[in-house]
């Protein structure tokens, strides 16, 4: 089962890395600016010219101390990496799935309406290997809920992104135009969907398939019984 992601914020010791991904301890600097009026030129090392150091302007600096990159703050927002408060796809999301949500991840800064509709495109493949056609969302998830592979709120996360990354292309009801919290909310839905689909399916089958075969021999037929009055 995926691990909880921390979201980065300014001052926090610890949140997943923007770069690498990794839960990992964050060092913090202040950024200062060296500023000379009188046309600063510079050399092989460095500036030729005493320059005035201007202080603190707002700026900061985290330094991951896994991967070892930065990110750089402004007041109390991340002004680069633009994708750095969007959590990176669970391991377990098909490979073809995964690319559509990195694209969505790394576009969201610049077009989140963009963003949602990737995260729609992505469900839609997420649909075909779950069985589905993967060509109409609202049958495939109506398909799935009626042969009873979908619990209430995983249907919920489903009918969500299929709504909001609809309205971000043919927008009739919703108004997308200014981004509020609802494009970071759908990369997390994603990522609830296959933990919950595929992620801890595994890990049930690991555990069961670790129990002795008299054990599951007597389950099946116990169930077959069942079946069968």
């Amino acid at each position: 089962m995926s691990s909880r992601f921390v979201n980065p914020e300014k001052g926090l010791s610890a949140f997943n890395c923007p770069h690498c991904g990794a839960y990992a301890q964050q060092g913090w600097g202040v950024l200062h600016s060296m500023i000379d009026f009188q046309n600063l030129s510079f050399g092989e090392s460095g500036p030729k010219n005493d320059p005035n150091s201007i202080g603190n302007l707002g700026f900061f600096v985290s330094y991951c101390s896994h991967c070892t990159n930065i990110a750089l703050w402004h007041d109390n927002s991340m002004i680069y990496p633009f994708s750095g408060l969007i959590e990176l796809p669970n391991d377990d999301m098909p490979e073809n799935v995964k690319k559509d949500y990195l694209e969505a991840r790394s576009i969201y800064a610049q077009s989140p309406r963009g963003a949602l509709a990737l995260l729609r495109l992505a469900l839609q493949k997420l649909m075909i290997y779950f069985g589905e056609k993967g060509e109409n969302l609202n049958d495939d998830i109506g398909n799935l809920v009626q042969q009873g592979k979908l619990n209430p709120r995983v249907q919920k996360l489903m009918d969500s992104i299929r709504v909001f990354g609809s309205e971000a292309v043919h927008p009739l009801e919703i108004d997308l135009s200014e981004d509020n919290e609802i494009t970071p909310k759908m990369f997390t839905f994603l990522n609830l969907i296959v933990d919950d689909m595929i992620t801890q399916e595994k890990v049930v089958d690991s555990i069961y398939e670790d129990m002795p075969r008299r054990k599951k021999e007597g389950i099946a037929n116990r169930d077959e019984q069942k079946g069968n009055p």
